[in-house]
């Protein structure tokens, strides 16, 4: 599967694939890596935190 969309609209599927599928963990894949691209994903991980289905790492020691 693939996200696309606003930053709503990508954590929006997420958070449906969770509910709706139990999907609970997810690898980001960029067709050419950057770390800058990484960074564009922060308003989706900061709507997803707010949704309860993501939990930084900082808050949880910084495991997997």
């Amino acid at each position: 599967p693939y996200f696309a969309g606003t930053d709503a609209e990508v954590a929006e599927q997420i958070i449906a694939a969770n509910r709706d599928h139990g999907v609970d963990g997810l690898l980001f894949r960029m067709p050419l890596w950057a770390a800058d691209e990484m960074l564009r994903l922060k308003p989706v991980f900061e709507l997803l935190a707010k949704a309860g289905v993501w939990t930084p790492p900082a808050t949880r020691g910084h495991c997997w």
